[in-house]
């Protein structure tokens, strides 16, 4: 483990250098109060319960991993796909990190994260982008050889590792479907720094040349973009 550790030391030098590590995160700005719903955070919900959060509600697929989270955080747990679920449209907060890239129709996730939402609201995502090189290589993997391999090289993460589909995770297309939704989008930060290959320097190093290619001819690149956005009104229809 020390030989993948000095690796790492060394390529998140080479990022800092280049000025990609550590990414700047809009997270800092939000304010947590009243009703929020963490969708898809499970057992690493964001916020620690605070008197200022009225109601703390998690939603995940799978019911262990919301039992797994601090006890005392959430007031209410809800085990449902974020595809179809429909809300009341009565949480002032939301929150979904790292969860669209597993759907299958990212549409319907949006429609689900909306319905959420009180006019007013406020939503916050963080999303792995379609763009970034290592999605091109999880979608081309085989799953059980993906999750070998991650866990292999990242062993915290072995109580992790659910499929990724990545459908539409784009800052333009996820901005749209937002839009669609009655939503307006505040905020938008693009992340250019990955770790997924830090632990060899060699690779890392012809990752970041790749990475800086695509940065100079796709203006909808990114490894991962955060989003602020609100909800203002009712869906449009089509």
């Amino acid at each position: 483990m020390g030989f993948l550790k000095a690796n790492k030391r060394l390529s998140h030098k080479i990022e800092r250098t280049l000025g990609f590590f550590p990414a700047s995160e809009i997270v800092d700005e939000l304010v947590p109060e009243g009703r929020v719903a963490d969708v898809g955070g499970g057992k690493q919900p964001l916020f620690e319960k605070t008197p200022a959060i009225r109601h703390y509600c998690g939603i995940d697929l799978d019911a262990e991993e919301l039992a797994r989270a601090p006890a005392g955080t959430y007031d209410e747990t809800i085990v449902a796909d974020i595809t179809r679920y429909r809300g009341n449209g009565d949480f002032d907060m939301l929150i979904c990190r790292s969860t669209l890239e597993h759907v299958k129709d990212t549409e319907k996730a949006i429609k689900g994260l909306m319905s959420l939402l009180a006019p007013g609201g406020i939503g916050y995502l963080v999303v792995p982008s379609r763009n970034s090189v290592f999605s091109y290589i999880n979608r081309l993997m085989p799953e059980s050889a993906k999750r070998r391999l991650l866990f292999a090289l990242y062993p915290a993460k072995q109580t992790d590792g659910f499929p990724a589909f990545y459908d539409r995770t784009t800052p333009h297309e996820v901005s749209a479907m937002i839009e669609a939704q009655g939503g307006t989008v505040d905020q938008v930060n693009k992340i250019y720094f990955s770790g997924y290959f830090t632990f060899f320097t060699p690779l890392h190093v012809l990752w970041r040349g790749a990475a800086m290619v695509q940065k100079a001819t796709n203006p909808n690149y990114c490894e991962r973009f955060e989003m602020i956005f609100r909800k203002d009104s009712a869906p449009q229809t089509r």
